[in-house]
């Protein structure tokens, strides 16, 4: 370790690479839970707190001056609304307060190789926003040929971040990452989300190239990395 390096320096620069979600964007969350998550993100000082749009304000009144982030899910988790919708989903997040705006991708379209298409509702929903945009590409559903592909469709269209998964169905892993990491060039975002649940998979994910971790574990993450 560095001399004036600390590992409490270490711990708090990796706080900032993580994002708290997943349990926040199910059914089933409450007004308490968000609230919950909040503190608990304002104590570790995490990145920022993911939610959907109908909790934002509570979660944008319990962050108010913090310096975390408030990030809008949109299109989530399955990303096959109507364009239209999405912007309106979009823009609402942005008047409620939301910091960033984080969208799925129509991989349906994708799959089907409707490329323009694609890349012209991330151009818009990003333009309606006119906030910082993640786009959720489903890395799992793709082959590396098509990550690839995902990756470069999401900066052309003005994204500031692509992120691996919604996290639902499969693991993240390094290798999801380092595709990614390929396609966009270092100075890019790259978020990896998916089952992220101890200290040696956050670890491994950030040494394969991603910039940040979306997790419900990642209070759970922080306690490992400060022992």
């Amino acid at each position: 370790m560095a001399r004036g390096i600390t590992k409490e320096d270490i711990t708090k620069n990796l706080a900032k690479k993580l994002e708290y979600s997943l349990f926040l964007l199910r059914p089933e969350a409450t007004e308490k839970m968000i609230g919950q998550a909040c503190k608990e993100a304002k104590k570790y000082g995490f990145y920022g707190v993911n939610v959907n749009p109908a909790n934002l304000k509570a979660a944008v009144s319990a962050l108010k001056n913090s310096g975390v982030k408030v990030v809008a899910a949109v299109g989530y988790p399955l990303g096959a609304n109507a364009t239209e919708t999405k912007i309106f989903e979009a823009r609402q997040s942005v008047a409620l307060g939301a910091d960033e705006i984080e969208v799925v991708m129509n991989v349906g379209a994708f799959k089907s190789e409707k490329y323009a298409l694609v890349r012209k509702e991330l151009a818009a929903i990003k333009r309606a926003a006119k906030k910082p945009l993640s786009v959720i590409i489903e890395a799992h559903l793709l082959t590396d040929k098509e990550v690839a592909a995902a990756c470069k469709i999401a900066k052309t269209a003005g994204a500031a971040a692509v992120k691996s998964s919604a996290g639902l169905q499969r693991r993240a892993t390094p290798r999801d990452v380092k595709l990614m990491r390929r396609a966009v060039g270092r100075n890019f975002v790259v978020k990896a989300a998916g089952k992220i649940r101890t200290k040696g998979h956050f670890l491994s994910l950030i040494n394969a190239g991603a910039d940040r971790i979306v997790t419900s574990s990642a209070v759970k993450i922080m306690k490992e990395l400060k022992k």
